[in-house]
């Protein structure tokens, strides 16, 4: 092979790398711009919608709690916080676990799954009854079976005092 012909390889194979990398530069770039947070999606990851939450509802050690946390889901939240709830006699310090999963929902409803939204408005309609408020309890109740009633029945299988409540009030 001669050295002009090594050459016109060796050119060919340059541009073929040039155009294999500019290839590759739109296509990262393109797959950048399609993952890249868009303005007001800033709370997307459970994690992060928990932290700020328990934050903003003076729950300090939960906010530390979420924002140590690997893996979070929205589901289960609420059955957490009203477990945790539940534990208190203290209508001020229950009030903190209703706002940080109202806050929660307000931040992040839109982009959660239908059966998260319906399992953390059933942990907030157990959370107002705990404080009496049954007009809320309603509800939030209401909304959770608006948003998936297949997740509040399997849930009041189990929930002997909210299937009560929920069929007196004829939202069952």
């Amino acid at each position: 092979m001669t050295a002009e012909s090594r050459r016109g390889i060796l050119s060919s194979f340059q541009r073929g790398f040039f155009t294999a990398a500019v290839v590759a530069g739109l296509v990262a770039g393109g797959i950048g711009a399609i993952i890249t947070p868009l303005p007001g999606t800033a709370f997307i990851n459970p994690k992060d919608v928990f932290a700020f939450s328990a934050s903003v509802a003076g729950l300090p050690r939960l906010a530390e709690l979420y924002s140590t946390s690997s893996d979070l889901n929205y589901y289960n939240q609420g059955d957490l916080a009203y477990a945790l709830a539940s534990q208190s006699n203290d209508p001020t310090e229950i009030e903190k676990y209703r706002r940080m999963i109202a806050a929660a929902l307000e931040i992040a409803a839109p982009k959660m799954m239908k059966q998260s939204r319906a399992s953390l408005y059933y942990s907030l309609g157990k959370i107002d009854l705990l404080l009496s408020d049954r007009n809320a309890a309603i509800r939030d109740f209401r909304q959770a079976v608006d948003d998936s009633k297949v997740t509040v029945d399997a849930r009041i299988k189990v929930d002997p005092m909210v299937r009560e409540f929920l069929a007196a009030n004829g939202l069952r």
